[in-house]
């Protein structure tokens, strides 16, 4: 398990911790290398044809300097399929009347192509009251966004399938193998370290627990249970997803499961469903990290404890600077997540409104299942296509041994691919594929040497120069209400991402 995006991290503190005066053999250094890329660095639609020069967008989803390029291949697979076949297809089949609404969009509508207005249908205690629901009328969504769940639904399968097929022997062999210490070189170069004793993630686990028995119970979020059901499904997923990010850096999420499980189990609760699919989604999730950080601590030599430490403090003080961050703006910019709010306009958390509504105010019967003549039910069939398309290919690379691209096809990834969108963007993934294909494909063939050497460094710098510029900006212009230059790549034509009918439907309506 390589666990790429450590690589990154653990080629930054090579040159940050380098010894003067190393011998380059003729070469720049790392050091300055890496100053001089940090330096330099700085919509809607289906992304055909966008070029964007913003490291952030083209790295957020795809990571092309560092995700392999059997995994990248993959992925454009993936985006092909949805984004430029199955979605223009039903958008222009008008499948679920989606040309009422705007081609990618994480809103909802009614079927007018009116906002839904979710107060329209919750009573007074925040609940879904089927009497007003009656009479409002079911929930809609574009097509792109109904495809993308039924992909995720098949995403979630494969990954389950994928694991058992290509990995189950190699578990059931590390498993013996670990209980027989049977130890790798890293392994035995870290047992100079004193290990981190269980009680300390016992005690660790039994606070954390408690306190959010306290948080789901006193303030009625979920019920107990619910809490308990959440920390099983991630547990159940934390090696199968492991696994596949450990190999592909990709992660499939959970939060489709969650909020399906959930959505079943108590319909019309909005703030129940989004709690479990953060217990759920969020706790699979930063698990992953430490386990990625446990990785790194392997490669740099970082004793346990000290990992530890770093991992617990971190984690307190990043919790009080994300609420403090988030309350300050809320406070102090009154239109945030809006367009008026540009930048601030939430991408990200108007999905995850959107799908507290989909999945918890209205609930998954009503939206994907048989209740109510659900619109959207036949995109269920996304967990059948994906428990069976890895064994095709399986039951194919044994028949074919010798046809290798058989083996190279990754179905949890290959179908995970549009997972993020929305909120992520098509042109996101075009211009992360291409550069992909110029650093993971044709520098790592062609000039392997300057790969090997600079590659990862490269992207650490590019990421370093978003982090330091983003800041800059903030603090300079937009803190102050001052707006970012404008040039012919940056057009001031008072539409945030510089298309008139960004947000209107197949017949020219802004909605």
């Amino acid at each position: 398990m390589i666990w790429p995006a450590t690589l990154v991290v653990a080629s930054l503190f090579r040159s940050l911790h380098a010894q003067h005066g190393e011998d380059n053999h003729g070469h720049m250094s790392r050091m300055r290398y890496f100053m001089i890329v940090a330096v330099i660095t700085g919509s809607n639609g289906l992304g055909v044809g966008v070029i964007a020069l913003d490291w952030a967008a083209a790295s957020m989803y795809i990571s092309p300097m560092v995700t392999p390029w059997f995994a990248q291949l993959n992925i454009l697979v993936g985006f092909i399929l949805v984004a430029w076949i199955m979605v223009p297809w039903a958008y222009y089949s008008n499948l679920w009347d989606s040309k009422n609404y705007p081609i990618v969009t994480a809103v909802l509508y009614q079927a007018n192509g009116s906002e839904y207005d979710k107060s329209q249908v919750l009573d007074a205690a925040g609940l879904l009251d089927e009497n007003l629901y009656q009479a409002y009328g079911p929930l809609r969504m574009d097509s792109f966004f109904a495809l993308t769940y039924g992909v995720g639904f098949a995403g979630l399968t494969s990954t389950l399938v994928h694991v058992i097929l290509y990995h189950g022997k190699e578990i059931v062999e590390r498993w013996k193998s670990a209980r027989a210490e049977h130890e790798d070189v890293h392994s035995r170069l870290m047992n100079v370290y004193l290990e981190v004793p269980d009680w300390w993630y016992g005690l660790l686990f039994l606070v954390t627990l408690a306190l959010s028995f306290v948080t789901c119970v006193v303030w009625d979020y979920m019920p107990w249970w619910a809490l308990i059901l959440a920390l099983c499904i991630a547990l159940i997923f934390v090696l199968p997803v492991g696994i596949v990010q450990a190999v592909t850096n990709q992660q499939p999420g959970l939060n489709i499961v969650t909020e399906y499980v959930i959505g079943y189990l108590l319909p019309g609760h909005a703030i129940a469903n989004v709690t479990f699919k953060t217990y759920g989604y969020i706790v699979n999730y930063q698990a992953l990290n430490f386990v990625s950080d446990l990785k790194l601590g392997h490669y740099m030599k970082i004793p346990p404890r000290t990992m530890f430490m770093a991992q617990l403090v971190s984690a307190v003080i990043s919790c009080i600077i994300n609420l403090g961050t988030a309350t300050w703006l809320i406070d102090t910019r009154p239109d945030v997540c809006n367009p008026k709010g540009y930048p601030f306009t939430c991408r990200s958390t108007k999905t995850f409104y959107s799908a507290s509504v989909i999945w918890g105010a209205i609930g998954p019967a009503r939206v994907f299942g048989n209740k109510d003549g659900a619109l959207y039910s036949s995109v269920q069939w996304g967990f059948v296509v994906g428990a069976i398309l890895p064994l095709i290919f399986w039951l194919a690379s044994k028949k074919w041994p010798t046809a290798g691209w058989l083996k190279l096809v990754h179905w949890p990834v290959l179908l995970a691919a549009t997972s993020n969108m929305p909120p992520a963007l098509p042109y996101m993934y075009m211009n992360g594929l291409f550069l992909g294909f110029i650093f993971a494909f044709c520098s790592r063939r062609y000039y392997h040497d300057w790969w090997s050497r600079y590659n990862y460094l490269t992207s650490a710098a590019l990421d370093t120069g978003v982090a330091i510029s983003e800041l800059v900006i903030f603090f300079a212009i937009q803190s102050w209400d001052g707006a970012f230059p404008y040039w012919w790549g940056n057009p001031k034509d008072g539409y945030y991402d510089h298309c008139a009918l960004g947000n209107a439907n197949h017949y020219g309506q802004e909605l």
